[in-house]
């Protein structure tokens, strides 16, 4: 039995799975920094690809799943995408971190990430690289626009539902009411847009998954 139709808007019982695929989502970026107890030089490498692998198949399939359920998302996923999407996309990946890159230069130092440069500095490294690049956009983009703009926030209207699911995404990875969330929604609103735009969510993960690489190389180089 199906518990949720296509505009699910105001159902409680989605709304609440929802939140609980968020918690969940978060699983298999666990293995891409060291555990309590762990050093660069003593972790089992093993238990964390296990993880990751596990956690991210898993988790994958299930969100998808749910994802088909509650939004009639229109991602033509064996057909070729057009030249003036990908230009869109890369527009809007440049202005995205453009914005999210000042802003974070004006709200002054941030090391919330200084655990995942301690990774990248050990064998963690290529785990790390994926669940920044690969996993995280694509399971975080089946969640917030996959399910929530395009599904349970649908009735808000394009902008409508943008703006809300890029405000909803931002506060919950965010910092606050402070430059380093604008920064963050910056970027955020740019994933939202390309996938309203070019109603591809192939497109919006992968504005998602540059944004983060162009964001770890800037803490890599001591940029930002």
């Amino acid at each position: 039995m199906i518990i949720w139709s296509v505009h699910p808007e105001g159902s409680i019982p989605a709304w609440f799975a929802a939140c609980i695929l968020f918690i969940v989502i978060e699983i298999p970026s666990m293995a891409e920094t060291l555990w309590p107890g762990e050093s660069v030089h003593s972790f089992s490498l093993s238990r964390h690809w296990l993880l990751f692998i596990l956690a991210t198949a898993t988790i994958g399939v299930i969100a998808f799943a749910f994802a088909r359920h509650v939004s009639d998302d229109e991602t033509p996923w064996r057909s070729r995408i057009s030249g003036d999407h990908w230009r869109f996309a890369a527009l809007m990946l440049v202005l995205g971190f453009a914005g999210q890159t000042l802003l974070s230069f004006l709200a002054g130092p941030d090391h919330s990430g200084d655990d995942i440069l301690l990774a990248m500095r050990s064998s963690l490294a290529p785990i790390t690289v994926l669940a920044l690049v690969v996993v995280s956009p694509f399971l975080e983009e089946i969640l917030f626009q996959m399910i929530i703009q395009n599904g349970l926030l649908v009735k808000l209207g394009g902008i409508g539902s943008v703006f809300v699911t890029a405000l909803l995404f931002t506060f919950v990875h965010g910092y606050g009411f402070s430059l380093a969330t604008a920064a963050l929604f910056c970027s955020v609103l740019s994933y939202g847009t390309t996938y309203y735009v070019t109603k591809d969510l192939r497109l919006a993960i992968l504005v998602h998954g540059l944004s983060n690489l162009l964001s770890l190389a800037v803490n890599m180089l001591g940029i930002a």
